[in-house]
């Protein structure tokens, strides 16, 4: 989705959050693993999985994340990671 902040209004306006991951903008208040992902790319792009606050923070301060808009969303448990 473009816009991950419009579907996370969508889907608390219409009260559909149990069926979405729940999703953080700061590693201190996030579900471990999470998925960190930017909000200004779509698809699988500038996606990275932290497993634990530290590693987020330093995904965070890396120059694919310094500055932009993200989100860290808690991991869906599958079959595939």
């Amino acid at each position: 989705m473009a816009d991950e902040n419009a579907f996370k209004r969508y889907i608390d306006d219409n009260g559909l959050t149990g069926y979405a991951p729940a999703t953080s903008a700061s590693p201190d208040t996030a579900a471990f693993p999470s998925v960190v992902k930017r909000l200004d790319v779509s698809a699988s792009v500038r996606v990275e999985i932290a497993r634990s606050r530290d590693p987020s923070t330093r995904v965070l301060q890396s120059g694919l994340f310094s500055g932009r808009r993200h989100i860290l969303q808690a991991r869906v448990p599958g079959t595939v990671e």
